[in-house]
């Protein structure tokens, strides 16, 4: 059965990613949509699919509704799609710069949406979903996150899950840069030299990333109880045979001390953390 979600999956993903190359034959599509990009996106997507699927299986009515949060490259929604679910995707308006047109271009078979993160109440009716996802975008929004968490918990069902990560600060290699002087932000020149007015060349990277406590404080404010919480590892791209083997190390040592499980609650939120 898993080879079998795996095939699916990956067949799934291969398409999306050729669609876009084919009809967004831009400078977005080279960078986020190139083959290198997309063996690593695969394996991702598998790792995040394992972890969300024994949830799934609890639910025995036979639909359930997903909206994934901020798409991005829609890799986990598309995997969704592929498997079954009715899946919902919505993302920020970019202040104006992105439309509902352009995602249906990207994403013909689902249902999307675009609204400021921030600030609008997302455009779906109170206890609408069974499940969201939000994978490594709450880290992109300069505000605080309160009303972007306050819309998610609101479209939820009472016994609805979300399934949300961003990149952790305190994780061990970061601590390792810090010793050494590195920084552990996006570089400087990206930030620098960046407009931040809602101007071409707007900043979109991590504006602040999130330790697993500092998610569990603000999810817990806004009415959420944690499943559980821990942290996963993302497929890294560039690296030689030596580099993926030593981080492959380091991840097997890093999940084994951080990973902690809390008994079930309904409305609940499983946290994650990136380790890369």
């Amino acid at each position: 059965m898993k080879n079998k979600i795996d095939s699916l999956i990956n067949d799934a993903l291969h398409k999306h990613f050729n669609h876009v190359r084919k009809t967004m034959p831009n400078e977005f599509a080279e960078k986020f949509f190139n083959e290198r990009v997309e063996e690593a996106a695969v394996k991702t997507v598998l790792k995040n699919i394992l972890l969300i699927q024994p949830w799934l299986k609890k639910k025995s009515q036979p639909t359930i509704d997903i909206l994934d949060v901020g798409m991005g490259t829609g890799k986990l929604p598309v995997a969704l799609r592929a498997m079954g679910y009715n899946v919902y995707g919505l993302d920020d308006d970019g202040g104006g710069s992105r439309s509902t047109e352009h995602l249906k271009q990207m994403f013909p078979s689902i249902v999307v949406a675009v609204c400021s993160l921030e600030t609008a109440t997302f455009p779906f009716e109170d206890n609408k979903f069974d499940l969201v996802t939000s994978l490594d975008v709450i880290e992109h929004l300069p505000a605080s996150p309160r009303h972007f968490l306050r819309e998610i918990h609101r479209v939820l069902k009472p016994e609805g899950v979300l399934f949300l990560s961003n990149p952790n600060p305190a994780s061990l290699y970061n601590c390792i840069r810090l010793l050494i002087g590195k920084s552990i932000h996006d570089p400087i020149s990206d930030f620098f030299n960046s407009s931040f007015q809602g101007e071409a060349g707007e900043y979109s990277g991590h504006w602040r990333e999130y330790t697993l406590e500092e998610l569990e404080y603000m999810v817990k404010s806004v009415g959420f109880t944690i499943e559980k919480k821990g942290h996963r590892s993302t497929e890294m791209v560039n690296l030689s045979a030596i580099s993926k083997t030593v981080y492959a190390l380091y991840i097997k040592l890093a999940s084994t001390i951080c990973y902690r499980s809390l008994r079930y609650m309904p409305q609940i939120a499983t946290l994650l953390g990136d380790e890369n």
